[in-house]
C-alpha cells in the first residue's frame, strides 16, 4: 500500500498544478480583457473631451460674433453675399 501513496500524491499534485496554471491563465486573460477596456473607456473620454471642449470654443465664437455684430449669426446666404462684394 505504500507504494501506491507516492503515486496518488503526484496524481494529485500534478492535477493540482494544472489547476494553478489554467487559474494562472484564466486570471492573466481577465487581466488583458480589462486592460483592453480601460484603454477603450480612456481613449472614448478623451475624444469626448475633445467634442465638448470644440463644441463649447464654438458656443464661445457665436456669442462673440453675437456681441460685435448685434446678435446676427453667420448663415451662408450671409456669407454669399459679403464674398461677392
Amino acid at each position: 500500500m505504500q507504494r501506491t501513496k507516492p503515486a496518488a500524491r503526484r496524481d494529485t499534485r500534478g492535477h493540482q498544478m494544472k489547476e494553478v496554471n489554467q487559474l494562472r491563465r484564466t486570471k492573466d486573460e481577465a487581466k488583458r480583457r480589462y486592460q483592453s477596456c480601460l484603454r477603450d473607456v480612456k481613449y472614448r473620454l478623451e475624444q469626448s473631451d475633445s467634442t465638448n471642449s470644440l463644441q463649447n470654443y464654438v458656443q464661445f465664437l457665436k456669442a462673440s460674433y453675437a456681441s460685435v455684430f448685434g446678435g446676427l449669426p453667420f448663415s451662408r446666404s450671409s456669407l454669399r453675399a459679403h464674398s461677392a462684394i
